[in-house]
């Protein structure tokens, strides 16, 4: 292999690796961004407070799934908060209206150690899908 060649194939790969990395760090902001009414609902909530502290902040990562379309969208996330006290695992399912572009909570369910899960918001099972 000549020079050409090797020098080829490492900005090849280099720009394959900064692409995906360009993709993770879109779609995590996406996620998040998705996430923003359950985390601000956990964050009132005063039994959650009670458990895990205040101060509650959101882990860096967002799990699950996303679907915008041309009439809105749906979401399926998972994600950890940790107040002074403890932490906490959090499901959601949010809904993205047509014509309203506001991420609206749908079923919330805050999940702490050794304790049964807390159901913040519980919308209609057939929405749900993963109760």
């Amino acid at each position: 292999m000549t020079f050409h060649e090797i020098l080829t194939i490492s900005l090849s790969v280099g720009a394959l690796i900064a692409g995906i990395a360009a993709l993770v760090v879109v779609l995590q902001a996406v996620l998040r961004n998705a996430c923003r009414p359950a985390l601000a609902a956990v964050c009132a909530e005063p039994r959650v407070i009670a458990l895990i502290g205040d101060d509650i902040k959101a882990s860096s990562w967002v799990f699950g799934s996303i679907n915008i379309g041309l009439f809105g969208g749906t979401a399926r996330l998972s994600f950890s908060v940790q107040g002074t006290r403890g932490r906490a695992k959090v499901r959601t399912r949010v809904v993205l209206p047509f014509l309203r572009w506001r991420w609206e909570t749908r079923f919330l369910v805050v999940t702490i150690d050794g304790m049964a899960p807390l159901v913040l918001v519980d919308g209609p099972s057939w929405l749900i899908g993963w109760k």
